[in-house]
């Protein structure tokens, strides 16, 4: 199987196995920015319910981007576990789907949680897939637990090179130099 939309014919009482790996650019809404990720891999069974059709797997990819303490690239695997159940009937667009589910978390019911409509002859994983990486997409961008970030003093990375500065030192400059690395980045702009 090449593509996340699965035929209803080709899924036996015994279910369906799904191993696919797709662009993320493919799984994207057109209104929505990119995310750091380049490929996903979405790996489960689609099984036959009575009125329904459950997937149960896990989606797998990784984030690739600036850390947001030492401004190195860095990657950041994930892995996310689902469950969805599809039922057939008019297609829900994402801000109906995003209401619903607020509801059903508020009243405490947990079968209208990642239940999602089909219509026609087959189920398309895009959308769920795409709301599971975009949930798993970090708020902030860290390389790694222990990154120690730029030094607020001189701007060096604390990570390649140990730094020798003082930070409570009285001799600390008032103006802020702990963009002094930065500086070399972005040689056009303005000093001031």
């Amino acid at each position: 199987m090449s593509t996340l939309e699965i035929p209803l014919i080709t899924i036996t009482d015994h279910g369906l196995s799904v191993d696919v790996e797709v662009s993320a650019n493919s799984l994207k809404p057109k209104e929505i920015d990119d995310l750091p990720v380049g490929s996903v891999r979405v790996r489960g069974t689609m099984t036959p319910l009575i009125d329904q059709y459950l997937f149960r797997g896990v989606i797998t990819g990784t984030f690739n981007d600036t850390c947001d303490r030492c401004l190195e690239r860095a990657a950041l695997p994930f892995e996310v576990e689902v469950t969805w159940t599809f039922e057939e009937g008019p297609e829900k667009d994402f801000l109906q789907q995003m209401i619903e589910e607020a509801a059903a978390e508020s009243d405490e019911d947990e079968e209208a949680l990642g239940v999602f409509t089909y219509q026609g002859s087959e189920i398309n994983l895009t959308r769920p897939v795409w709301d599971e990486v975009a949930l798993a997409a970090p708020t902030k961008f860290i390389c790694s637990e222990t990154c120690e970030g730029l030094c607020p003093v001189c701007g060096g990375n604390r990570n390649t090179s140990p730094c020798s500065c003082d930070e409570d030192s009285e001799e600390t400059p008032t103006t802020n130099s702990g963009f002094a690395g930065l500086k070399d980045m972005f040689p056009d702009l303005p000093e001031s």
